[in-house]
């Protein structure tokens, strides 16, 4: 059976060629209305096609950039554990040297990310617990997601000043904040066989602990 490839429209091919050029722009210029600019003249892009691929500026660029380093995540992750903890940072260090050839251009993002960045976090979480079969639907659904986005918030604040080729600093620190998850997990299982009803009082700690 041939199968058809659905092309993308003439405004999300622009917003892809308008990402790469923007990710060569940035680490110089930043993000401002002029660096952009200059990226749309690097790929060829009437104003007129900028405003139809990106309405909103650089906010839709990093947006977009978000996206693909979540699919580059899935896509690309090599599982070698098969514990719960390594699959999480299996996931996450990939997510991370995708990243990692545009840190610079990242850190000047900062200021343009503003209360979008949160919610790119929540996204990636989510995509981790769905791409390891988390099956919960009740509270759990959210503070596995809430205690997740906040280790991986502060991973990134790491990765951002890790000047290791190999991302070993952000690798440790990612590595020790899961840890120190999965042993509030432990002593959570152990408690609720003690006292049943501790479990939402637990998750409000951890969510104090690890993250919102």
């Amino acid at each position: 059976m041939v199968t058809m490839t659905e092309t993308p429209p003439p405004s999300a091919q622009w917003r892809n060629r308008l990402l790469a050029a923007a990710l060569e722009e940035a680490p110089f210029s930043g993000w401002t209305t002029a660096s952009l600019k200059a990226a749309a003249n690097a790929a060829g892009l009437s104003d007129g096609e900028v405003k139809l691929a990106a309405p909103r500026g650089a906010i839709e660029l990093l947006d977009l950039f978000e996206i693909q380093a979540d699919a580059a995540m899935l896509a690309n992750a090599q599982f070698g554990s098969n514990s719960l903890r390594g699959r999480v940072k299996t996931l996450g260090m990939a997510r991370f040297r995708h990243m990692q050839p545009h840190r610079e251009a990242l850190r000047r993002a900062a200021p343009h990310a503003g209360l979008a960045a949160p919610g790119w976090m929540w996204r990636t979480a989510d995509h981790i617990w769905r791409a390891l079969g988390d099956p919960s639907t009740d509270a759990n659904f959210y503070s596995k997601r809430a205690i997740l986005t906040g280790i991986l918030a502060a991973s990134m604040l790491v990765f951002l000043a890790d000047e290791t080729d190999d991302l070993c600093e952000t690798e440790a620190f990612l590595a020790r904040r899961l840890d120190g998850v999965m042993a509030f997990e432990k002593a959570k299982a152990a408690a609720a066989k003690i006292v049943p009803q501790s479990g939402p009082v637990l998750d409000a700690l951890a969510r104090m602990r690890f993250g919102r």
